[in-house]
């Protein structure tokens, strides 16, 4: 853990470049331990597969590469 000279003791580079990240993206600490908004289920790899192989057409499934 590296503690530069302007930094309260015990506070190392890392939290305060963490620190410095937050702000600029307009979040604080308090915001990563908010709950989560639900979010739509993602389709597994084997669920969506079939929706592609159903969107390419006839013709290009015959077209070698």
């Amino acid at each position: 853990m590296t503690v530069q000279p302007d930094q309260p003791s015990g506070v190392s580079a890392e939290v305060e470049a963490a620190r410095l990240l937050l702000l600029r993206m307009g979040l604080s600490p308090e915001d990563l331990l908010a709950v989560p908004v639900a979010r739509p289920p993602v389709p597994t790899f084997a669920e969506y597969v079939p929706v592609v192989s159903a969107a390419v057409s006839e013709r290009d499934r015959g077209q070698p590469l």
